[in-house]
Parts: structure tokens; C-alpha cells; sequence
């Protein structure tokens, strides 16, 4: 019998990945983000959710991908790296399901798992959320 494995499944660039449940906090509808200066480039910007800043990391950036424009279809998906918030951008949010897991390849983001014979990518949110992206929220000191 083949592990199974409780994951939220969601889409960019066409292609689909899976985020394990107990890497998420919430989804939310996209909005408007407050630019942050000088930040990487697949830092989309920051983000607001009852009075807790957060950065927004552009999956399609992070992952290589084709980027673009933001629109009102899209989806943050709420993580906590390290005890941090951070929001991923993504296309579209399919849902959670529980899925046998099946390690096929090394993916650009982690291990790959078959459902109903499409792949699916296996993420960790440590992987697409890195200790500098959640500390970009943090004020700045200047040094002497």
C-alpha cells in the first residue's frame, strides 16, 4: 500500500504542485501589495492581512518561470517559514486531497507524486520561502 500524504494542490505556469496542509495557514483572494524597494526580484511585494505584514514570493519568479502581471484570479497561499508569515503567489488553488505519494524524480522544488496519472510537484515552504524572504518585512537599522 502506498504512503499517502494530505496536500493542497495548486497551479502556475500550467504546471501543478502540492504544498503539504500542515505548511498552510490560510488562502486568500489576491490584493493589492505594497511595493518593497530593493527587494529580489521574486519578492511580488508586501501584503497585509489583519495587520500582519508579509512578503509575497511570485512562485512563477522563484521557480524559474515565465512571469506574469498579477491578476484578480490569483491566489496567496499563507505559510509560516521558520515562524514567519509569507504568501505564495499562485494561479489557482484546486483544493486539498490526500495522495498517494510515489517518488518519481527530483523536481525543481522538491519530489514529485503521481494522482490519477498526471504529476503533481511536491513543494516544501521552505524551499520557496527562504529566512531572507520572511525577513524583508523587518525594519532596517542604519550602521555607522
Amino acid at each position: 500500500m502506498a504512503a499517502r500524504q494530505t496536500v493542497l494542490v495548486f497551479s502556475v505556469a500550467d504546471r501543478r504542485y502540492a504544498l503539504e496542509v500542515a505548511d498552510v495557514e490560510r488562502i486568500v483572494f489576491a490584493a493589492e501589495l505594497a511595493p518593497l524597494l530593493d527587494a529580489p526580484a521574486h519578492i511580488a511585494g508586501l501584503l497585509n492581512i489583519a495587520g500582519e505584514i508579509m512578503p509575497v514570493v511570485d512562485v512563477r519568479r522563484r521557480l524559474g518561470l515565465p512571469p506574469r502581471e498579477m491578476n484578480v484570479r490569483d491566489r496567496f497561499v499563507v505559510t509560516r517559514s521558520g515562524g514567519a508569515p509569507a504568501a505564495l503567489l499562485v494561479d489557482a488553488v484546486e483544493g486539498v486531497v490526500d495522495l498517494p505519494v510515489q517518488r518519481i524524480e527530483e523536481g525543481a522544488a522538491g519530489a514529485a507524486v503521481a494522482e490519477g496519472g498526471e504529476l503533481v510537484e511536491l513543494c516544501r515552504a521552505e524551499t520557496l520561502v527562504s529566512a531572507t524572504d520572511t525577513n524583508a518585512t523587518k525594519p532596517r537599522t542604519a550602521h555607522a
